[in-house]
């Protein structure tokens, strides 16, 4: 397993708790309300040892507070309704979307409990073409039960067919301090 696939797995579970699959391709642009949601939850998600940054499964717990601007074909939303699509859009209402969260995670792995800040920014819109383009970043910052420093940081970019065919998609990132 390399690193990326690792620090992939880290934010793939963190960004799962809080964006929306590429939707079926639709309206853009002009036409579409606006909405700025904030929400504030505990997430905890489980990973293996495939999907882990430090190699060994465990669990993530997020404390997040998140704050979204939405672009939606829909007028009058409310707020739960909004929070709502992030987490399932299959009919495809959010046309644009930036969203960031930032709080606090404990991640235990390994037998070892690391607790510290992170920070998501995602951002994804349709295209006039009907392409889906959305950029993520993720950082962790944390400290273990023994005073370890722990250092995640992943960042990619997508780009979708209108059909969900991926037609890019480059990940990079860095773990640093996981213990044995």
């Amino acid at each position: 397993m390399t690193k990326h696939l690792a620090i992939a797995g880290l934010a793939v579970a963190a960004l799962a708790t809080t964006l929306i699959a590429p939707m079926a391709a639709g309206a853009t642009g002009p036409g579409l309300v606006r909405y700025s949601v904030r929400t504030d939850r505990v997430v905890t998600e489980s990973f293996d040892a495939d999907n882990s940054p430090c190699g060994t499964a465990g669990t993530v717990t997020f404390d997040e507070h998140t704050n979204a601007a939405v672009a939606a074909t829909e007028p009058g939303l409310t707020d739960d309704e909004v929070v709502a699509l992030l987490q399932d859009d299959p009919d495809g209402v959010i046309r644009q979307l930036t969203q960031t969260s930032t709080g606090t995670a404990e991640l235990v792995t390994a037998g070892h409990v690391y607790t510290g800040r992170f920070t998501i920014w995602f951002g994804g819109h349709w295209m006039p073409n009907g392409m889906y383009v959305q950029t993520g970043t993720f950082s962790l910052t944390a400290r273990s039960e023994l005073g370890t420093l722990l250092r995640v940081a992943s960042g990619g970019h997508d780009l979708d067919e209108f059909d969900g065919t991926t037609k890019m998609f480059t990940q990079h990132g860095s773990v640093s301090g996981c213990l044995p």
